[in-house]
């Protein structure tokens, strides 16, 4: 491939996300306008034998510019759906731009969510260890050791569920579950 190749590409590429910065909200239109031309940069690129510097720190500027986008472009479109579809290279990143959001502002604390979280559930599950032998060796019968155990085991659930993305999926299902084999009266709380 010739460097004339190389330049007409990064204009294409440059053009594109120049119709990006114009609309206030993109399109999904425009937003596969910008990846395509993406995709035709980094074609002509990996065929070229020589890159001038010059053409390389435009690459670098167009991209940062790109990823400058990122968070207006995740809006629109639901890359994981487009990616499913068309099959990008794993090379291709702005295919992926949904890791180059800058993270909504509430995310920013999760650490100390997810902290105060677990203690809360230290807290409770050492306090439930205390109750349970004190409620059985009271002799409530088998209504009590339900009303505890019930309790005890949702606990335990949303413990595992804070641990692991398997079980958050798994808790979350719960419900629907439950609500789909209780009995009517119980459906209709849910």
């Amino acid at each position: 491939m010739t460097t004339s190749e190389l330049e007409t590409a990064l204009n294409c590429y440059r053009e594109a996300l120049s119709n990006l910065k114009e609309s206030q909200s993109p399109q999904v239109k425009e937003v596969l306008e910008i990846f395509n031309a993406r995709d035709a940069v980094q074609a002509v690129w990996s065929q070229c034998n020589h890159v001038s510097a010059t053409d390389q720190q435009r690459l670098v500027e167009l991209d940062r510019e790109l990823k400058s986008k990122a968070g207006q472009i995740t809006k629109v479109m639901d890359l994981a759906e487009y990616r499913n579809s068309f099959q990008p290279p794993a090379a291709a990143w702005w295919w992926r731009l949904e890791t180059e959001a800058p993270p909504h502002l509430s995310d920013r604390w999760d650490w100390l969510w997810r902290g105060l979280t677990m203690g809360s559930w230290t807290v409770n599950l050492s306090l439930l260890v205390d109750i349970v032998p004190r409620f059985l060796s009271a002799g409530t019968g088998v209504a009590g050791v339900a009303v505890v155990a019930f309790p005890s085991i949702l606990t335990l659930l949303q413990a595992r569920t804070e641990l692991t993305q398997a079980g958050k999926e798994g808790f979350e299902k719960l419900p629907k579950d439950f609500g789909n084999r209780a009995p009517s009266f119980v459906r209709r709380l849910f």
